[in-house]
């Protein structure tokens, strides 16, 4: 008997948990022209529930959304393209205080913490309570990213490998040999591995590694915007108390046409009982 659970993981990228972010953070920190950002949080909350984004220098993002009654959550990774316009709007930040305190019957309030060299710049507002335009710029971007939606065309890929092995939990994206090389020594260094050959002219390889405690990990769907972003459905496997799970990690990876752009990878859970006949 499977109970299906379905959790979509939806940005981007890695410790949101639906976790609720204060408003009272004090004053924004003024930044030195010379300090870099490390990360970057946006969170969203209104009539019809929040939206938690957390983003990283890195490009790596994580977001839980809680609106209309769902518990969304997607993790991937920004293009280098996305994140130098987050990196333009962040120095175009104005260090001046502001906050939503009051809810607004014309759109959701939102907050936007920025970390920079152990220091943290905070604002907030809402349609009722205009932020400055910097900070409006920034926010507006944060929050096209956690609430992505777009109509996505299917991708033809192929499935490469799937088991377990050594490698950690995360996404992988390799577009060259040297990097096939460095993920089969971590996935089976005592068992060699050998893939199928890839012209990474035209060609790259998405991987995703679960948690151990999953029996199995899948590739499910791969599919693209006209923006050239890319989805990727998951499917996790997750035993009850009766079964058995070998050791390592599991994953799974796929070849696909060569792509540059932000990677989006939504989960599906199926939990299975291991003691059913």
């Amino acid at each position: 008997m499977i109970d299906i659970r379905r959790t979509i993981i939806w940005v981007i990228l890695l410790g949101a948990g639906g976790v609720l972010i204060s408003c009272d953070e004090g004053p924004p920190v003024p930044f030195s022209p010379e300090t870099t950002w490390s990360s970057v949080r946006y969170h969203e909350y209104g009539d019809e529930g929040s939206i938690d984004l957390v983003l990283d220098r890195g490009g790596n993002i994580d977001v839980t959304d809680l609106r209309d009654e769902k518990a969304v959550a997607q993790d991937g990774r920004l293009s280098g393209s996305s994140v130098n316009e987050i990196d333009r709007l962040i120095e175009a930040v104005e260090p001046v205080p502001s906050r939503a305190e009051e809810a607004c019957p014309q759109g959701p309030r939102f907050f936007v913490s920025i970390s920079r060299d152990g220091r943290v710049l905070s604002f907030g507002g809402s349609p009722c309570q205009p932020v400055p335009v910097g900070q409006a710029a920034l926010a507006e971007a944060l929050s096209r990213i956690a609430g992505h939606e777009s109509s996505f065309r299917p991708i033809v890929y192929h499935s490469i490998d799937q088991g377990r092995g050594g490698l950690k939990p995360g996404h992988y994206i390799l577009r060259s040999q040297d990097d096939i090389n460095r993920i089969l020594q971590k996935l089976s260094p005592s068992d060699p591995v050998i893939w199928p050959s890839i012209r990474f002219s035209e060609e790259m390889i998405l991987g995703i590694v679960g948690d151990r405690e999953l029996m199995m990990i899948e590739v499910n769907d791969l599919a693209l915007t006209e923006e050239n972003q890319i989805k990727m459905t998951v499917r996790e496997f997750l035993g009850d108390g009766s079964c058995r799970i070998a050791d390592g990690y599991p994953y799974h990876f796929v070849r696909m046409p060569l792509n540059f752009g932000d990677l989006f990878i939504e989960r599906e859970t199926e939990k299975i009982s291991c003691g059913d006949s």
